[in-house]
């Protein structure tokens, strides 16, 4: 009996030193401008009348901290979705905003240049594919080497993560 009872309490031991509290998860630098985001491209069909582009609406977009994950800067990326472009712009999480003001160079191929303006982040002003409420994203992006030589509004909300919310 007293037997069991060691080996009852050796186990507990372990069972409850297992358990702890963990960490809560920070944010990477950029904060809550961090995200994979479902987007729509738009172009201009009138002068402050975007019309979404064809094939242009429920693709994926991701921003994310850099290498030196600092709150200044991070990435916003297409994924070869869009323009194929990924872009390094300067960031302010205090006002959820980003963007570059001159041309920046696109990491993703060679002999280009993305101008980035606009940028914000709306916390919780989103709506997901069912309905769920998310963050919403909006941005201005112009490439050099777009031959119509043409701004492009880009404008989505944040992913949810679950599946039946995916496209």
């Amino acid at each position: 009996m007293n037997r069991n009872l060691i080996y009852l309490f050796i186990c507990s031991l372990f069972v409850f030193s297992s358990c702890s509290n963990d960490d809560d998860i920070d944010y990477t630098a950029p904060g809550k401008l961090a995200g994979e985001w479902w987007i729509t491209c738009y172009t201009e069909s009138a002068p402050g009348n975007w019309a979404a582009m064809d094939g242009m609406k429920n693709v994926a977009l991701s921003t994310y901290n850099t290498a030196n994950n600092t709150a200044d800067e991070m990435f916003v990326d297409d994924k070869g979705n869009f323009w194929d472009f990924k872009v390094k712009v300067k960031a302010n999480p205090g006002k959820l905003s980003f963007g570059s003001e001159n041309k920046c160079p696109n990491y993703s191929y060679e002999n280009c240049d993305v101008t980035v303006t606009d940028g914000k982040v709306l916390f919780g002003v989103g709506k997901s594919k069912t309905g769920l409420q998310t963050d919403s994203i909006c941005f201005y992006v112009k490439f050099s080497d777009d031959k119509d030589n043409l701004t492009y509004k880009v404008a989505g909300h944040k992913r949810t993560g679950w599946t039946f919310d995916e496209y």
